[in-house]
């Protein structure tokens, strides 16, 4: 209910299958009409075709129950991967709040 929390960030191994618990933790979220984005980690461990294939699983898995997806990142700390398209959506997210939007 904190009208300043404008996205919580669901963190999710790339490498993974879906897990039960991160499907149950978001539509969690969903229910209780908290803001969220997945950010997938690890992204420098698989080939392009491999972390398309495992977002493509968690897509799936998600639209089972949902009729949209939220925003999704692909991240990698050790390559820098997706840091700025996070700081700008933060960037954007605060503005957005700051503006009464």
């Amino acid at each position: 209910g904190r009208e300043n929390l404008v996205c919580l960030f669901v963190l999710l191994d790339s490498r993974l299958k879906p897990q039960k618990p991160d499907l149950e933790f978001m539509e969690l979220l969903g229910n209780n009409r908290v803001p969220f984005a997945r950010v997938f980690t690890k992204s420098d461990k698989l080939t392009r075709l491999n972390l398309d294939k495992s977002i493509s699983l968690y897509d799936s898995e998600m639209l089972k129950n949902w009729e949209s997806l939220p925003v999704t990142f692909i991240t990698s700390s050790v390559k820098k991967i997706g840091r700025e398209e996070i700081l700008s959506f933060i960037e954007e997210s605060i503005n957005k709040l700051s503006n009464g939007a």
